[in-house]
This record gives C-alpha cells, sequence and structure tokens, in this order.
C-alpha cells in the first residue's frame, strides 16, 4: 500500500494511515519528502509499506531509508578518465545522527533514478551534495580535532599509572610505553582507505590522506606491540591489550555520535596528523582547531 514491490515498476501510496504514519517517521529523521514516479513518498521508492491480514501495518526493505553520500569517484590507474561509481549511492549512506542534525531534510532518493520524475531532483541532490561537503570538512575535522584531545587525556591517565605500578624507572616504563603505542597505531591506521566524490564541478582535485609519520605519537591508541618483550611483561602488555580494546571502542563510539562512518577513519587520521605536525612545529604547545579536512570538495 506505500512505495514498490516490484522493482520500482508500480510506486504505490494507497493507505492513508500507513502513509502518515512513515511520513511522520520521515519527518523525524530529517527526510526529505519527494516525487517517486506520480506518488510523493517520505522514503526511498523502493521501501514497502504493507497492511496485513491482521490489520497491522508492516515495512519492510529499510537497506535504504538513509540518504547516500554523494557519489564517490573512482581514479583508473595511467588514465586521466574519472569514473563516477553510481552504484555508491546504494551502499554509501550517511549516518542517522548526522542527517538528523543537517539544516535541511535529505532525500533518501538522491543521485538515483527514483526521483527522476520530481522537478525538484537538481535541488535535492545538491542539498546531499553540500551535507557531504559538511561530514567532509566540518564535520570530520572538528571530530578529530575532539579526538586528539580525548586521547591525550586517556594517555595522560596512563602514564601516570604506569608511573605510579612500575617496578623500573618511570622514564624507562613511560619510554617503552611509548613505543609500543606508537608501533600499534601505526599498524592500526596503515591498512585505512580514502576516496574522493564527484563535486559535480567536472575538477580533479586531490585529497590527500596520506598523513604524515611525525603524528603517530599523537594518535596512539591504547599500547602493546609483540616485538621487544621483557619476560616479566606479560602484565604490561595484557594492560595494554585491554587499552587498546577500549580506545577502539570508544574511537567507534565517538564517530558513531558525531554520525561520521567508520570507513572515514583515513580522513580523520589525516587532520590528527595535520594536527600532530603543527604540535610539532610548535614545540608542543599549540592545538588549532579544525585542521585540515580536506579540499572542499
Amino acid at each position: 500500500v506505500y512505495g514498490s514491490c516490484d522493482g520500482a515498476t508500480i510506486h504505490r501510496r494507497e493507505n492513508d494511515d500507513v502513509a502518515a504514519r512513515i511520513d511522520a517517521v520521515g519527518a523525524k529523521l530529517n527526510l526529505a519528502p519527494h516525487v517517486v514516479a506520480d506518488k510523493r513518498l517520505a522514503v526511498a521508492g523502493d521501501v514497502e509499506g504493507h497492511r496485513g491480514t491482521d490489520g497491522r501495518g508492516y515495512v519492510l526493505d529499510l537497506q535504504r531509508v538513509f540518504p547516500p553520500e554523494a557519489p564517490a569517484r573512482e581514479r583508473i590507474e595511467a588514465d586521466t578518465r574519472v569514473v563516477v561509481d553510481a552504484r555508491a549511492v546504494f551502499y554509501r549512506f550517511l549516518r542517522p545522527e548526522f542527517v538528523a542534525r543537517h539544516s535541511v531534510p535529505l532525500s533518501s532518493d538522491a543521485f538515483s533514478n527514483f526521483q527522476r520524475a520530481d522537478c525538484r531532483a537538481t535541488e535535492l541532490n545538491n542539498d546531499v551534495r553540500h551535507a557531504t561537503n559538511v561530514l567532509y570538512c566540518r564535520t570530520i575535522p572538528n571530530f578529530a580535532t575532539r579526538l586528539v584531545q580525548l586521547v591525550a587525556e586517556r594517555m595522560r591517565t596512563r602514564r601516570r599509572r604506569a608511573m605510579s605500578t612500575t617496578t623500573t624507572t618511570p622514564s624507562a616504563a613511560l619510554a617503552s610505553s611509548q613505543q609500543r603505542r606508537r608501533h600499534r597505531a601505526r599498524d592500526q591506521m596503515r591498512s585505512a582507505g580514502s576516496y574522493d566524490y564527484d563535486d559535480g564541478d567536472g575538477s580533479d582535485d586531490d585529497d590527500d590522506d596520506t598523513g604524515g609519520g611525525s603524528g603517530c605519537g599523537y594518535f596512539a591508541l591504547g599500547g602493546g606491540d609483540d616485538g621487544g618483550r621483557d619476560d616479566d611483561a606479560g602484565s604490561d602488555d595484557d594492560s595494554d591489550d585491554d587499552d587498546v580494546d577500549a580506545d577502539l571502542r570508544m574511537v567507534i563510539e565517538e564517530l558513531h555520535r558525531d554520525g561520521i562512518n567508520i570507513r572515514h577513519l583515513a580522513r580523520v587520521r589525516a587532520v590528527v596528523f595535520s594536527i600532530a605536525a603543527r604540535l610539532d612545529d610548535d614545540g608542543g604547545s599549540g592545538g588549532g582547531s579544525g585542521g585540515r579536512g580536506g579540499d572542499d570538495v
């Protein structure tokens, strides 16, 4: 009675009660109503609303409830062409926390053919493109700045703990702990990937997310490294492993709280490294705000 259950051949909006409930949920999630075929829908065109034989309403196929990011783009090696990954709109979605806080409602069918019949299709696509800009250039840099502060405070707490319990000299224990944390952070962050997305202006600007080596000491998650262990250091290594698990949980929770997908860790890393580089240049006395979150894409 709502949406499409036949591959978008026919779209329905036949039950006022089901439609009103879905529209209310869409408004609460900050989703933009849009026209699919000749029906005004609050969610993606392939979401299905059914009235069961028991009289209850059921909603199916919710994988595309939230709007996509502006389409990703990939570069072909040894080729200057830019290929738009049009299918990315069906699996690279904005997080609900980000969508709910965005300044304008966003269409779940942005950049897809579902909303091609809507006279506002270009405007709806531009709204999602702007939202993706906000995510890349404001939300992620602000989060990275806050993350540096969170990690620094956790590291200070662990230094105090290590220095109060170690049987070796405090300076030796601190140096060993820092080295293990740098190695672990390097290994964890090295495998993170990144991508650019189509900004619609035909430009081919790179967003270099390679980061810099000087920042590892400022983004050390927990500690622990399999190399260089002493025979009597087992308990310290177990504690370091627990710290790593706690730090990773903290990072994921904070990412999601700010509406950032885990796939954007490489972008977060790039900003963290730029902040760390400035701290190195300032002798560790400056903080900076925002950092570099990539070009204004």
